[in-house]
């Protein structure tokens, strides 16, 4: 008799998610109808369930707590620097800015944090972001 699978969604192109889930020993096996990401485990231990669940835990606290600290001390990013979102991460249309800032000349920035090293898909995100901006 085949073992019951266990499934994880996370949201579409959460690569720090899907890193956290595969490296503990999920496979990745595509989109859902809902646009998320979908993982299997399969005959593994409990603890390795739990173990994926606390790298995406911890990875996601990191970058909140990342995103805490900057906002307290943008300045130290860039002097000058100006948070202009209120507070909060900015909807688009490409996704959820973390921190959108203005510098001192007037221009908008925008900080996308990753508590691990970024990626090509990380500078395609930003750019995205930047495009909806300027449209």
């Amino acid at each position: 008799m085949e073992q019951l699978k266990k499934f994880r969604y996370l949201p579409a192109g959460d690569k720090v998610g899907h890193d956290a889930l595969v490296a503990v020993g999920y496979s990745y096996r595509g989109i859902s109808k809902k646009n998320s990401q979908i993982f299997v485990l399969g005959g593994e231990s409990p603890n390795v369930e739990t173990e994926a669940l606390d790298a995406v835990e911890t990875t996601f606290g990191l970058e909140r707590d990342l995103q805490a600290a900057l906002r307290k001390n943008i300045d130290q990013l860039e002097p000058g620097l100006s948070i202009t979102d209120g507070g909060k991460e900015k909807q688009v249309a490409s996704g959820r800015v973390d921190i959108t800032a203005q510098d001192k000349q007037g221009s908008t920035v925008v900080i996308e944090l990753k508590a691990g090293t970024a990626d090509r898909e990380t500078v395609g995100q930003i750019l995205g972001y930047m495009g909806d901006f300027f449209k």
